[in-house]
Formats: structure tokens, C-alpha cells, sequence
């Protein structure tokens, strides 16, 4: 009896996690190293709705260090099935025509 009360529980929640909606995070799909200060970072948002970067930052290690070496806090939005571009401030222009924070 113990058994199949237990076996109950873990179909029914099966079941819920089957209904729960996933939830898409937001990726880094693209990172150009570059020459110089030609460098960028293409951040994809997967969801279905715009996400709001409020509280979101890219955290840079040099050269193995343990430490963070830079942080950018990320401002703005990305639309749904979009990509926010970060780039240097002294990248070519090219990247610059495309970035959305430098």
C-alpha cells in the first residue's frame, strides 16, 4: 500500500512538471575576438517575451585570474528571439553599427 501511494505521488508530479512552462534564459550566442579593441559579446534571448537586463552583468577574468577583472552591468532590453550586442568603445565601426552597449 505504501508503495503505490509513493508511485501516485511521483506520477502526479510528473504530470505538473510536464505542464510547468520551461523557461528560456538568455545566452551568450556569439563572442568576437578581434584584433585590437575589436572585440564583442552577442547575447541571444530564446524566451517568447522581451527580457529586461536589469540586474544582468558580464564578469571578465584575465589571463586565469580568479578575480574579476572587469564587470559591464547591462542596460536595456532584448526583444523576443533577439540578440543585445556589447562591444568595445573603440571597436571598428562595423561593430559599433550593430551594438547595442558599449
Amino acid at each position: 500500500m505504501h508503495i503505490s501511494c509513493c508511485l501516485s505521488r511521483v506520477v502526479i508530479a510528473g504530470v505538473l512538471l510536464a505542464a510547468t512552462p520551461t523557461i528560456a534564459l538568455p545566452f551568450i550566442s556569439q563572442y568576437i575576438e578581434g584584433s585590437s579593441n575589436n572585440k564583442a559579446i552577442e547575447i541571444f534571448n530564446p524566451a517568447d517575451t522581451t527580457l529586461d537586463l536589469t540586474g544582468y552583468q558580464l564578469r571578465f577574468f584575465f589571463n586565469g585570474n580568479l578575480s574579476v577583472g572587469t564587470t559591464i552591468n547591462l542596460v536595456g532590453s532584448i526583444a523576443p528571439k533577439d540578440v543585445f550586442v556589447v562591444a568595445d568603445d573603440n571597436a571598428d565601426a562595423a561593430i559599433l553599427a550593430v551594438t547595442n552597449q558599449t
